[in-house]
Formats: C-alpha cells, structure tokens, sequence
C-alpha cells in the first residue's frame, strides 16, 4: 500500500480537511493521507483521509462534526452543528445521500459504533478533542469495513494509546458559553491509564431572524458534560489490548419556549490487537427525552404536543478482522460482525388545550450478522487490484406500537408488526493505477445497504407545527455505486485531484409529504395545525446521487499554503411512478466549496482563513420551501506564549451571514450559527 506522508502543523489541519494536507517543512504534526480503509489490509482504489486529531482545538471549529463539514463531504441533516442541532438530526451523511436525519456514515470509536442504537445519530459532544488521535474518513459505501451501515461511507475515530503527562484545555466565546477538558496520561509497567473529560454550557442564540420572532423564541442553550477512562497494555509479543468506559449528558433548549431534550449514554469496550487479528466487543446504553412545543400563530405562546418523556435503547456487539499476507503481492482479509440494538419511545401525545390525553409506546429490535472477505493483489509496480464480498443477514423482532386513553385506560391502538429477515449481499471491486510518482488514478465500484433505525420504524417527531410520523414498513435501503479518481502531485505540497462519483439507491427513506389540508386531522398524523405540515417516513423506490469534486493545493514556502476544494452533487428522485419525480433530495446543496489560507507570521504565531459557502437547497421533498446559499469566514489564531502554553482566538462566521437552516410550512426560518468568536489556553504538562 503506497503512503504518502505530508507533515502540518497544528493550525492548519483544517487544510487537510478542505482539500489534503500541504507541507510545511518546519511542521511538527504528521497527517497521513493513505489510500486503504484503517482496518485491515483494506482495498487499493477508493478515497480516504487519515488526519491527526492532536490540533483539532487550533481549529476554527471547537467540533469534531463542525471540523468534518469542512471537508465538503460530511453533513449533518441541516446546517445546524452539533452544539445547538437536536441530536437526532446529527446522523453523519457523505456525498449527499440522505433525506431525511437518519445518519448514512457508520462512525466507530476504536472500532466500536458510535452511532446511537436507537436513532443511528451521533452525541458529537460526547467527544474530547484532546482524547483523538486520529479521524479516517472514507467516501462511498464500505460495507466490507463498516457493515450495512455505511451505505454513504465510513468515519474511524481512533483515541490515544498512549499519553503521557496533563493537558488542560479552557475557553469562553460569545454565545456566553464555557468550557473546559482535560486529558491525563501515565504509564504503569506496560500498562497505560488515559482519563479525559470535557464540559460546557452555552446561553445560545435564537434560531429564527428578529424579523419573525416573538415572545414564545428563546435562546437555544446547552450544557453538557462527558469523560471516561481507556486502559492499554502490550500483553505478549505484538498484542496488545486496551480497554474504554465512557459516559456523557447534555441537555438542550431547543428555541422554543418549553422544548427540551436530554440525552444520558454510557459505552464500554475491548479490543485486542495482534498478529493480524483485531477483536473487539462494545456495549451502549442510552437514555434519551424530548419535549416538543407548538406555537401560535404569532409566536407569542406555547403548548407541549408530544412529550417523549423515555426513550431507552441498548446495543452489544463484536467484530473481528483477520488480516494475512500470504506473499509480497497477495493480502487477505477476512470481516466477522454481529450486533443487537433493542430500544423503545414511550410518549405523550394528543394536547387539545387541556392536556395530554393519550400515551404511546412503540418499539422493537434488530439482530444483524455478516461475514466477508477482502482480498487485494498488486498485479505490478504500477498497478493494484482488490475484491470483496460480504453477506449480511438483518433481521427485526418484536415490533409493537400501543396506544392507550390515560384518563379510562382503554386500549386505542395495539398493534404486533410481523417479524422480518432479510439477506444482503454487498461487494466492492476496484483497481488503483500508476504510472508515474506524479499520477494516480483510481476506480472502484461497490454495493452498499441500510436497515432503516428503529427510529425511523416507530418514534414520530416534530419541529414546531410540522409533524413527521414513524412508519414501521420500513423496507431496506440499497446503494449500487461507481467513483473514479485522478490526481497529479508533481511536487510535494503541490497537487490537484479531481473525483467523479454515481450512486444508484433503491427505496432510501425519507420524510414524505401527505396530502391533506392543515387545521384539521390528517392520517396518520392526526391533528394538524393550520401553519403546519404532515409527512411520514417512506422509502423512495429509485433515486440517484452523482456529481464530482476538485481538490488542489500549493505550499508557497514554509510558512505559507492555499487550497481550494469544490464539489458538486445532484441527488435526487428519479421514480417516475410518483409526483415526486425530479425533485432534489432535502438539505443537500448542489454547490459548495471552500477556500482556506494559511501564514506562519513567526514561529510563535500562526493564522488560519476559510472562506466557505453553499448554494441554495430545499428544506422538504416537494422542493416548495427553498434554503439561500451563504458564504461564511471563519479564522483561527494561534500564538505560543511558552512552549507548553498556548493562546488560541477563533471566530466563525464572522461577516454573520445568515445562514438558514430550515424553513417550516408558514415559512419561519430556522438560522445557522451567527458570528462566535472564542479565545481559549491550553497547557501541557
């Protein structure tokens, strides 16, 4: 497998995010940029950055999620970062496949899942910056390394080792917000002890623009507080084992008076490395609330009109990968996984104006296993080739919805969904090419699916008046897919790379718009106000999503650098058999881009630049409620007082463009972030 190793120093990682690293000859940090999965021997062709994650608080973006959308890849369901977005919209997507919230990217922490097992979201705050040593992020399905899950791609987390000695991390900025983390490594014999934590509150901004707002709009606040501790030890010859626990709680305001949520997780994890093998084992547990509020028309009240006041889910699993090279030109790999999630919503609902008068339970689990093997063959010098195969079987149980009268405790609703299995193969073939050290390219195709979240299957939600219902016919999504590469790099810190890519879905889910006239009810979402909105998740028999990206860089000299990263992506529906035929998929631009620069002033001082944007998008499957495009700057300053001291000043948005985020049915706004600026020292010890 060829590397090619780029050194950066820590304030300019986020140009590895936009468009891959650029040397910097005096630079302390190594960024890899490798062309394989970071399990196994992985295939030759496909796209994948394996960045260092030791400066990701020099960033502009004090988030792991926030500092992924740089890379004009990632997304969340909206343009919402994880410290204001409700959790169950942070589902991780790539490439623009995904209509609705439910995250597309399977992401693992050490080879075990960090997506929720109920919802397939991720807690970003539950993350440390201090604590990651690395982030992998890989475009297009990869379901021989991540599973059925990652139908859209796979991001790799991985956390320290080893760690040595206190650093302490602390920062305010202007949304009133504080915080702290620390990450404190010592090393006992051959055994490591890692201990991280992190917290914070922030007062917030108000979602929606001064123009519309009124009384029932406050701040969208947040606090939380997360830690743990991994334990790491070379037990014989080259294995090694290490063991995490970790927990975490947030709570939200969600810019409506009286609308919360609250999220409690604990995960524990093994994994045993060595010989080629990597073993592991996880478990999850969550605790998840939520309480939507609706509004009158202008905006002066509120009322609680679905409370989801327990929402438990449980996951366990193991995977293992076997990896042999059994000559200089041949590697095999062999892929083991199994995994069981159970979770359940248990929820008030119907408020008339006297209060609640019914209440649901809704549920089930899921059981999947798949087994597959790799195999990837340098055919010469120039030229490499890999297959795989795997065979998935995902299956849901015990699938129920109940509804119940709270005042005479009759039984409006019960009803026991059949249980179903279903068997999925998934491949990928591809080949890598080169013919000279300046030239690379790269083809692959593949097969992906996703068995939709029991999310999707049974919890219904709300934003406001617009109500989304659970459907629990759910089929399963399906992904055919081709990308090709080419990518010239002349001299080191000067390249330009262009990548083109086609995916194929068969009935991805999205939230579906039913017909029926507001300010009354409308099966199955019951009543619906007059400024509202009904849909209900379904699956989208054919769709596409395609388009193409150019990524190019220079390193001036030392102490200077530009990149430049574009991409273009057209998803949509392409069923002809429904009046949704044509339309774009929700939340997906179809421009965006990013320019960053970067100056080493003196040793000590160091500046970031990134001028970002996007093109317009809609907010919903008809394509009636479009979101403006936006252009944001955001910066990052570094300066070394000492050489275990440093000062850190960051802004974000700082032209405090508005960037809309959502837009409901009477036409409200839902607003991006506003300028933050934040100062913050960290110090090691």
């Amino acid at each position: 497998m060829r590397q090619v190793t780029l050194k950066l120093s820590a304030a300019g990682l986020a140009c590895a995010y936009l468009c891959a690293p650029l040397v910097h000859a005096q630079s302390p940090e190594t960024i890899v940029i490798i062309s394989a999965p970071p399990v196994s021997a992985g295939p030759a062709s496909g796209q994948s950055l394996r960045l260092s994650g030791d400066a990701l608080t020099d960033l502009p973006y004090g988030r792991l999620d926030e500092a992924l959308a740089a890379t004009t890849s990632f997304s969340l369901f909206r343009r919402l970062p994880s410290q204001v977005a409700n959790p169950t919209i942070q589902g991780a997507s790539l490439r623009g496949i995904g209509p609705n919230g439910a995250g597309r990217a399977a992401v693992l922490l050490d080879g075990a899942p960090l997506n929720d097992p109920f919802g397939n979201w991720v807690n970003w705050a539950a993350l440390a910056p201090g604590s990651i040593s690395s982030v992998s992020l890989q475009e297009g399905a990869r379901p021989i390394s991540g599973g059925p899950g990652s139908l859209s791609g796979l991001i790799s987390v991985e956390t320290a080792q080893t760690e040595k000695g206190l650093r302490l991390q602390a920062g305010v900025d202007t949304l009133e917000g504080v915080d702290a983390s620390f990450v404190h490594g010592a090393r006992l014999g051959k055994t490591d002890i890692i201990t991280f934590a992190n917290g914070g509150r922030r007062e917030g901004y108000i979602l929606v623009p001064e123009r519309q707002r009124g009384p029932a709009d406050v701040n969208a606040a947040s606090y939380e507080v997360a830690g743990g501790v991994k334990v790491a030890r070379t037990l014989r010859g080259a294995w090694r084992g290490a063991a995490m626990l970790r927990g975490f709680s947030e709570r939200r305001d969600n810019g409506l008076d009286g609308a919360r949520n609250d999220t409690q997780g604990f995960d524990g994890s093994l994994r045993i490395t060595g010989g080629g093998a990597d073993i592991s084992v996880y478990g999850q547990v969550r605790r998840f609330s939520s309480l939507f509020t609706a509004t009158d028309e202008t905006r002066t009240t509120t009322r609680p009109v679905l409370d989801q006041f327990q929402v438990p889910s449980y996951a366990v699993g193991t995977r293992l990968t076997y990896e042999t090279r059994w000559s200089k030109r041949h590697e095999t790999t062999l892929i083991g996984q199994l995994d069981w999630r159970s979770g359940e919503t248990n929820e008030r609902f119907r408020n008339l104006g006297d209060g609640f008068t019914r209440i649901r339970t809704a549920g089930g689990q899921q059981l999947s296993g798949g087994f597959g093997v790799a195999h990837k063959m340098d055919v010469s010098q120039t030229l490499a080739v890999d297959a795989a195969v795997r065979l998935d079987v995902l299956t849901s149980r015990n699938g129920m919805r109940r509804e119940t009268d709270i005042a005479s405790g009759a039984i409006l609703r019960d009803d026991i969904f059949d249980n179903r299995t279903d068997t999925v193969p998934s491949g990928t073939l591809g080949l890598r090419y080169q013919p000279l050290p300046a030239w690379t390219a790269k083809l692959r195709g593949y097969t992906g699916s996703r068995q939709p979240s029991l999310n999707e299957y049974f919890r219904p939600f709300r934003v406001g008046n617009d109500i989304t219902e659970a459907n629990a016919e759910l089929d399963i999504e399906t992904l055919r897919g081709l990308d090709a590469s080419l990518r010239y790099e002349p001299f080191a810190g000067q390249f330009i790379e262009i990548s083109l890519f086609h995916d194929w879905l068969r009935d991805v889910v999205g939230n579906l718009t039913v017909s029926g006239a507001p300010g009354g009810f409308i099966a199955p979402c019951g009543f619906v106000p007059g400024n509202g909105s009904c849909r209900q998740r379904g699956n989208i028999e054919r769709a596409r999503a395609r388009g193409g990206q150019v990524r190019a860089g220079a390193a001036f000299n030392t102490r200077g650098s530009l990149s430049l990263s574009y991409r273009y992506t057209d998803s949509r529906i392409t069923n002809a058999s429904t009046t949704l035929a044509g339309q774009r998929f929700a939340q997906v631009p179809r421009h965006q881009g990013a320019l960053q620069g970067r100056w080493d002033m003196t040793d000590a001082l160091q500046l970031s630049l990134i001028l970002r944007g996007q093109t317009r998008q809609f907010e919903d499957d008809l394509n009636l409620r479009a979101l403006n495009g936006f252009v944001a700057l955001d910066t990052a300053v570094k300066w070394d007082i000492t050489a275990s001291t440093a000062l850190r000043l960051t802004g974000t948005n700082l032209a405090n463009s508005e960037i809309e985020a959502g837009r409901s049915a009477s036409g409200i706004i839902t607003r991006g972030l506003p300028r933050v600026v934040r100062l913050s020292v960290e110090s090691r010890f």
